[in-house]
């Protein structure tokens, strides 16, 4: 009998959702030529997962249709919308 991964494991494991969350946090501290309005992260996970290792999680930016090119700015909304997120799964998880 296998036991299916936590919502914890999901969120803070190996490759979990946590971690792509700051993958994506860092590059948007780094990338300086655009700024997005109206846009959505999609999470998808395919389940079927025994342990971290074996998570298939992916994170995907989404409808950034009203994305605008500018000129060495950071995108302080997108960063300020990720970190809201960070701290909504944190709060739920732990």
């Amino acid at each position: 009998m296998t036991q299916d991964l936590s919502a914890r494991d999901l969120c803070f494991g190996e490759g979990g959702l946590l971690g792509k969350l700051e993958d994506l946090e860092q590059y948007f501290e780094r990338q300086r030529g655009h700024q997005f309005f109206s846009s959505s992260l999609l999470v998808v996970y395919e389940g079927g997962a025994v342990q971290t290792t074996d998570l298939n999680l992916q994170l995907k930016l989404i409808d950034f249709a009203h994305a605008i090119t500018v000129t060495n700015a950071r995108d302080e909304n997108f960063l300020n919308g990720l970190k809201s997120f960070k701290s909504f799964l944190l709060d739920f998880v732990v």
